[in-house]
């Protein structure tokens, strides 16, 4: 009977070491998955950050966009010419003397001048620059990108493509 004992508890012995190999492999792999949702925790975390972020910037953009279309509805929308004048720098990346405006809109030079007065007043963005007794104007890159969005300045169609073959 002593030999049945020790057999029997051998056994044991053999049952409940694989059972705790086994809880140990479930417990390493309930530590390995605890590490990934902590990791992915942390990543989402992240997102969520940078999401909150650009949602800041969007909205920050909404505000100056509908400011834009305040002042332009407040100030009233651009007339023919100064669509005219408006197209011209809308389609030149590169700063433009008032001379070369005047040229090629067939506008006087002092008409430009106060044309462009006007554009900013009305909420156009225009950049201006004096070199060497030479005014240089452009419209401010940012706010094409926005105009080519959105559309804040209305154009007239018939001008538009009349525009193109400048």
């Amino acid at each position: 009977m002593f030999g049945f004992n020790n057999s029997r508890d051998e056994k044991l012995k053999k049952s409940f070491s694989k059972i705790k190999e086994e809880m140990e492999e479930h417990l390493n792999s309930i530590n390995q998955n605890t590490q990934e949702i902590q990791s992915l925790y942390d990543y989402i975390y992240e997102l969520e950050s940078k999401i909150e972020k650009l949602n800041e910037k969007i909205e920050e953009m909404h505000v100056t966009i509908m400011d834009l279309r305040n002042n332009n509805n407040e100030k009233g929308e651009l007339n023919l010419k100064e669509q005219e004048i408006f197209l011209l720098l809308y389609t030149e990346k590169d700063f433009l003397e008032i001379k070369e405006i005047s040229e090629r809109t067939g506008f006087k030079e002092e008409f430009i001048i106060n044309a462009v007065q006007e554009l900013i007043k009305k909420g156009v963005p225009i950049i201006r620059r004096e070199v060497k007794d030479r005014h240089l104007i452009k419209l401010d890159d940012s706010f094409r990108e926005i105009q080519a969005k959105s559309g804040l300045i209305k154009l007239s169609r018939e001008l538009s493509k009349n525009m193109q073959n400048f």
